[in-house]
């Protein structure tokens, strides 16, 4: 069988890359095509065995276009659109090919929550639809009991990691306790709440805690962040790394990941800080932290409304003994290698597409 993967980015996605990887072996042919220049994604696909190309058209109707042409020339049989932009075209272009395009759905209520549930390109994606695959079984209900698509086109397929082959581990070190070194990781917008994680830095110093916060990621909130950590006079504690390739580096390097973000379906950080045994602290009832996050067993889970009074109390007791929370973090890492592992999710992508 050929199969496509249509993506607007070009950074790596492990999860795609390792279901990827699985069909490859399985003896399917694999295309990854993005609506952008190549970059990392393109460099790591290749190297799993898929024949990658960009075509980074100018509009809708070209890109439609330019996809129907692809398809048809290489005979692709089934088609992964990842994404909105790259959703939007795929609709469209089913019509014009026998490809069978399956619409994948990263989020929950993002499009609300940023305004543009309402744009004509968003609902007309979700009306002509025929199958389309959610990361979450919070996304399916959303969608069926919110946005109104009829549950037989949806399947909740959990995200599938080879985590050998994907996430090389860092180098352990040997951590000085000194001081508790935060974690925050992902874009810097107004849902994931960065300006928590300053307000909780803030609180810690004036409780007599030592602490010091590093940001991964980049937006438009970033500004705001810095102006934020000049007026609590907190600027000397907080570094602002931008987007990196080396967040295990940083994640190892750590003390807690601090994660107050209302913006989720399936969280990658998460799994991450777990494959290095960071522990982690977020908030209840996003996503599908639910589903496997048990406060004090394997993270710690606090009242979104109260991350930060919750999270102070946290930090005080992280600050007169780390090893329970340690524990936590290695009970993550089991359940996140036991629940994400692309062993335990191919077989429902093999049903999906008829393999």
């Amino acid at each position: 069988m050929n199969i496509l993967y249509y993506t607007p980015v070009n950074f790596r996605c492990r999860d795609i890359e390792s279901v990827a990887a699985k069909f490859i072996a399985g003896g399917h042919k694999v295309f990854f095509l993005s609506q952008c220049p190549p970059g990392t994604f393109h460099e790591s696909m290749k190297q799993l065995g898929a024949e990658v190309s960009s075509i980074d058209r100018p509009n809708v109707a070209a890109r439609v276009l330019a996809i129907i042409r692809f398809c048809r020339k290489n005979k692709v049989d089934v088609c992964f659109s990842h994404l909105e932009p790259t959703n939007f075209v795929s609709v469209l272009a089913q019509y014009f090919c026998k490809t069978r395009f399956v619409i994948y759905r990263h989020h929950i209520d993002e499009a609300k929550l940023n305004g543009f549930d309402q744009s004509f390109a968003y609902k007309l994606t979700y009306k002509l639809a025929k199958t389309i695959v959610c990361v979450s079984r919070q996304a399916r209900e959303y969608m069926i009991n919110v946005e109104h698509v009829p549950s037989s086109r949806i399947f909740h397929i959990n995200l599938g990691y080879d985590f050998n082959l994907l996430y090389p581990l860092p180098v352990k070190k040997a951590k000085a306790e000194k001081g508790i070194r935060l974690l925050s990781a992902g874009r810097l917008n107004k849902h994931k709440r960065p300006h928590l994680n300053l307000e909780l830095l803030k609180r810690a110093v004036d409780a007599g805690i030592d602490c010091s916060l590093t940001f991964l990621g980049v937006g438009e909130e970033e500004p705001n962040l810095r102006e934020m950590a000049r007026k609590y006079a907190i600027e000397d504690r907080v570094i602002f790394v931008g987007y990196t390739h080396q967040i295990l580096d940083h994640m190892a390097d750590a003390d807690l990941l601090v994660h107050p973000s209302l913006l989720e379906s399936s969280c990658v950080v998460v799994k991450e800080a777990a494959l290095v045994e960071l522990p982690v602290m977020l908030c209840q009832g996003v996503g599908d932290f639910d589903d496997y996050m048990k406060d004090r067993i394997n993270g710690i889970v606090l009242p979104r409304e109260r991350f930060v009074d919750e999270g102070l109390v946290v930090l005080q007791e992280f600050s007169k003994n780390r090893q329970p929370f340690k524990e936590t973090a290695k009970r993550l890492r089991t359940e996140i290698i036991s629940r994400f592992d692309i062993d335990n999710v191919i077989g429902e992508f093999n049903k999906l597409i008829g393999a």
